[in-house]
């Protein structure tokens, strides 16, 4: 994928783009691109593609499977949506970190989400309701740790242990959804 390097750039629709991989590092500190629509087809959101840009909200395409690490850490991105019959997989670690305008999350139904990793929302202080998918079974050390106006948690179902620090520090949890089959929480969660 080339693109121009313009420093400048605000918006962009790759759409009718065809690649499978959007490249670690390509948008990195690009501070005033606002804007992306990204194609169908695209499987990886590569490691900082769109950390420290201007982006305000995405839509995952169905086809990524995998958020790689930093790939939007930093971000002002107030709203996240991951669409029914999505193949995403994995969101690795620090993908969403210090995203602190995030304030939705939302995955639509029919979602394949496996894995979120450690430190994935990490500092994200005004997200307040976050409801995973049924389909997690693994969710990192820190995930959620210091989202400090998180009020409301739903745990996924497929969960069997919650690791260390996994929600520590987020002040305003007054609700907590566990699953039934939940067998260990470690500590500091």
């Amino acid at each position: 994928m080339a693109y121009a390097n313009d420093g400048n750039l605000a918006a962009l629709d790759l759409s009718e783009a065809q690649f499978n991989i959007l490249p670690s590092y390509v948008f990195d500190g690009k501070s005033l691109l606002a804007s992306v629509i990204l194609p169908e087809g695209l499987q990886t959101i590569g490691e900082y593609a769109f950390r420290g840009t201007g982006l305000r909200k995405i839509r995952i395409p169905t086809t990524v499977t995998s958020i790689e690490r930093y790939a939007f850490s930093g971000t002002p991105i107030y709203q996240l949506t991951i669409p029914q019959n999505a193949q995403l997989q994995t969101i690795k670690n620090n993908a969403f970190r210090e995203c602190t305008l995030l304030k939705t999350v939302s995955f639509g139904s029919n979602s394949q989400l496996q894995t979120i990793e450690q430190y994935a929302f990490y500092n994200c202080t005004t997200l307040e309701s976050f409801t995973m998918p049924n389909t997690v079974t693994y969710l990192g050390n820190f995930v959620l740790k210091n989202c400090k106006n998180l009020k409301t948690l739903w745990l996924s179902n497929g969960l069997k242990e919650l690791l260390t620090d996994a929600f520590h520090t987020c002040s305003a949890l007054e609700e907590v959804h566990f699953p039934a089959n939940l067998e260990k929480i470690a500590q500091g969660c």
